[in-house]
């Protein structure tokens, strides 16, 4: 065992020991901490043209770092997002779930489950709604969405069947999505996410509902006191095709609120039931890939700026391979995955460019079963070390990948190094990036090094 792999087994407690031990803390080594992960991959100019290291004839432009990297930061904000709707007790008021004892697991994680679905079908009615506003010829938008339209959004980017079956003659299908807004609205240090003031004035302006879902669901009119009759609309009275305003009319309480819960039932009574209950079920499963995303959490990774390079020439590859094996279901890596998720993400150039890279249309389903994954994903490695001679697993974990980091530049230097010295450079580095973190999420001062 190399000395670095024994270092992953190092218990928590070495981190302490190390750095968490130490607080003075400077206003440079603050500066430092802060600047996890590094601010220059996100600069969206000066973009260099994509050269093709599996097809040197091939010349296209793949996402970016940038792209990629702010993607990273997008879906932990949305892991934190559903975090937020899971843990609030006022949501659960608002769905009707109360009990006078202590709950079991299992009625929590039921509650959860409800809690989470209505969020997310609420987020597809307010989709909806605001891209009507959207104009025709737009590649790009001005003003920000909120946080759950995108997350909709993204999801339906990441079905291109069902986005060229029921949006072609739609403004939304040309238009990319706002990796550089997004990244200006988000804080990747809490996984805040927040609007300016115009934006939400245009969003209100434009669809009539306020910017922030959240707020809706926790401050959603309830009945306070207990009463043997029902006596408000809760969020779980509203479904897909159904207005809950038309049978439970004198239940409206008075003034906005009656108006926004007009507004909604509305909404969910004349949005088109079949694609809307696609859209929520697509955002559901996209979730699976935001957990794995918040496991191996790259965005505060050392090596991020790496494994982002690897991935998107590994992307490369694995469409060189569905080219030369156009008959075989293939199976990404989860680093290939966020790259063709990003990748996705650019809408109509998504079509385009793969048709060019790979001479056909490639859909990315998401429903495919767990044993038809495992075998795929098999065979797929074989195809891979077949045709390029290479591992196609990666391990994905911060030490694998910055070592993998270092050694690329040790050996691009083409310079005499020092092996022990770079084990123990990574295990300094390592030590340092996960005291920052646990620092942060016990929000307390950043460690010097």
């Amino acid at each position: 065992m190399s000395s670095l792999h024994q270092y992953s087994t190092i218990s928590t407690s070495a981190v302490h020991n190390k750095y968490l031990s130490k607080t003075a803390q400077t206003a440079t080594n603050a500066e430092e901490a802060s600047q996890i992960p590094a601010p220059h991959l996100f600069k969206f100019t000066n973009l260099k043209a994509f050269s093709s290291s599996a097809s040197p004839d091939s010349s296209w432009n793949p996402p970016t770092i940038a792209e990629c990297a702010v993607h990273l930061e997008f879906l932990e904000t949305l892991f934190a997002m559903r975090s937020r709707v899971l843990n609030a007790k006022k949501i659960s008021t608002a769905m009707g779930y109360s009990s006078l004892l202590k709950p079991s697991d299992k009625t929590i994680s039921k509650w959860h489950n409800g809690k989470w679905l209505k969020y997310i079908e609420f987020a597809v009615i307010r989709f909806f709604v605001w891209k009507e506003f959207l104009v025709h010829g737009s590649q790009s938008v001005s003003c920000c969405p909120p946080l759950d339209v995108l997350m909709v959004w993204h999801s339906l980017l990441l079905n291109p069947a069902l986005l060229h079956m029921h949006f072609t003659e739609d403004p939304i299908i040309h238009i990319k999505f706002p990796w550089e807004l997004i990244h200006k609205h988000l804080n990747n240090k809490t996984w805040e996410f927040s609007l300016t003031s115009p934006e939400k004035q245009d969003f209100v302006k434009n669809t009539a509902m306020k910017s922030h879902l959240f707020t809706i669901f926790k401050d959603w009119p309830v009945q306070t006191a207990a009463v043997r009759e029902k006596t408000y609309i809760g969020l779980n009275d509203f479904s897909f095709g159904r207005s809950p305003a038309e049978k439970l009319s004198h239940l409206l309480p008075k003034g906005e609120k009656a108006k926004s819960i007009q507004l909604y039932s509305m909404a969910f009574r004349h949005v088109p039931v079949h694609i809307a209950e696609e859209l929520r079920d697509a955002v559901k499963r996209q979730f699976s890939f935001v957990e794995k995303m918040h496991d191996h959490l790259w965005i505060r990774s050392p090596g991020l700026e790496g494994t982002l390079e690897r991935a998107i020439n590994r992307y490369d590859e694995f469409l060189e391979l569905m080219r030369r094996e156009s008959g075989t279901i293939l199976i990404p890596t989860l680093d290939i995955d966020l790259v063709w998720h990003t990748h996705q993400c650019m809408a109509s150039q998504y079509a385009q460019d793969v048709r060019a890279r790979v001479g056909r249309f490639i859909n990315h389903d998401d429903k495919i079963a767990a044993a038809e994954l495992n075998s795929g994903f098999d065979q797929t490695a074989g195809l891979y070390m077949k045709h390029f001679g290479k591992n196609y697993r990666i391990c994905g974990c911060w030490e694998c990948e910055l070592l993998t980091s270092k050694m690329g530049w040790v050996v691009r230097s083409g310079e005499k190094i020092d092996m022990n010295e770079v084990v123990k450079e990574i295990e300094d580095e390592m030590l340092y990036y996960r005291a920052v973190e646990v620092r942060r999420r016990e929000k307390k001062p950043l460690p010097v090094r």
